[in-house]
């Protein structure tokens, strides 16, 4: 989720607490902790990592989250915070732990079990802007503050969230199931079917499916239970250039985080473009699609890859 979400998001549970009832800076810890686990915002810089390596690692982790507790906790009451320290580490706790959730509700994926297992956890519910999520907690927060009674306001404005979350899960339920049936009605071999989420709304997701050397792209409108082709792109991942490159190490790296990679050679350039369905909205068509790398094999084995975010 976007860092306004997930401010609203913590207020919203300081509010329905009540949290200022703890003691003086109850609130901001939960506005912090809300928001702490996107400090590894900075480790792509500081490591001279790619945002897939670091992005949703540690600090997204059950093994990250008491840790990064304990030291928001040791902040505040350094910064004179007035919540006892049991109380301040629960709610940096509290924070943290609906801000993982709400990560692993869309599609990037969380390594809830970092470092001890590299997969990539994801719902993939919601977009990750999701106006009207933000819109549900925005009046929240407003209205709280102006004439309706805080916590009441703000438990309903949760109860909210989380139906809309869970609309948004029956949705892609439904979607899978219609992604399913239209691959069976176009006859299409499929070897690999995946359902994204897509802008605006729990009422459209869009559907992948890899059949030959080829992604098929749909998007699903599940009150409807229509499918709207939008287009076919083909990969050449077992184009024999592509193999030689996919086996590097470099590659190898990109593969395990992408889940609808789309590969072509670059004769003149010697090298293999590879970009994931995953960031490729069908109903945002202005948003340029993310996360377009170029890779180069070496005779070591390790490739060298550019590009990125």
């Amino acid at each position: 989720m976007d860092n306004l979400t997930h401010t609203l998001l913590g207020l919203a549970l300081a509010d329905a607490l009540p949290a200022r009832r703890l003691g003086r800076g109850a609130t901001l810890a939960l506005l912090l902790a809300s928001n702490l686990p996107d400090l590894d915002v900075l480790a792509p810089g500081l490591l001279g990592a790619e945002v897939f390596e670091v992005r949703r690692t540690l600090t997204h982790s059950l093994l990250g989250a008491p840790l990064l507790a304990a030291a928001g906790t040791a902040g505040m009451r350094l910064l004179g915070a007035g919540v006892a320290r049991g109380p301040l580490f629960g709610l940096f706790l509290l924070g943290i732990a609906a801000h993982v959730l709400f990560d692993l509700v869309n599609s990037f994926g969380v390594l809830l079990l970092f470092p001890f297992d590299g997969r990539r956890l994801e719902l993939a519910w919601i977009f990750i802007v999701d106006p009207f999520l933000a819109a549900i907690l925005l009046a929240s927060a407003v209205l709280g503050r102006a004439r309706l009674p805080g916590p009441p306001t703000a438990r309903v404005a949760l109860a909210l969230v989380a139906a809309y979350a869970a609309s948004c899960g029956i949705g892609r339920a439904v979607g899978v199931r219609l992604l399913e049936r239209t691959v069976r009605e176009e006859g299409i071999r499929a070897e690999f079917t995946y359902v994204f989420p897509e802008a605006l709304g729990p009422h459209r997701f869009r559907g992948v499916a890899r059949s030959g050397g080829e992604w098929r792209v749909w998007l699903l409108r599940v009150l409807s239970g229509r499918a709207d082709p939008q287009g076919r792109f083909p990969t050449e991942e077992d184009h024999p250039r592509v193999r030689e490159v996919r086996a590097c190490r470099a590659a190898r790296e990109l593969e395990g985080f992408f889940l609808a990679p789309v590969w072509r050679w670059l004769p003149e350039e010697g090298e293999a473009e590879v970009f994931d369905l995953r960031f490729r909205s069908a109903v945002l068509t202005w948003r340029r699609t993310p996360f377009v790398y170029r890779v180069r094999a070496t005779p070591d084995g390790e490739g060298i890859r550019t590009g990125g975010w």
